[in-house]
């Protein structure tokens, strides 16, 4: 074996006991981005949500305006 080859050896068996002794002290296991991803999921609710009151507001603000329109012009003739 080369002196390379006999380096990333040497590297990947670090990494293989570095993951072994988290799993051995129950490090591996941790819950740290659980808040992130929660908080993803909620940000996406809230934006279809919004999405769904915009679209609902246009529709109700459209609709108002031709009401008002129309009474408007009935009071001018």
């Amino acid at each position: 074996m080369t002196k390379r080859t006999l380096s990333k050896l040497s590297r990947h068996l670090d990494h293989i006991f570095v993951v072994l002794s988290l799993i051995q002290t129950g490090k591996w296991n941790r819950e740290e981005g659980e808040g992130v991803i929660s908080t993803a999921i909620v940000v996406l609710i809230v934006a279809f949500l919004a999405v769904g009151m915009w679209i609902a507001f246009k529709a109700i603000m459209g609709q108002t305006t031709n009401t008002i329109s129309s009474q408007v012009s009935q009071l001018g003739q």
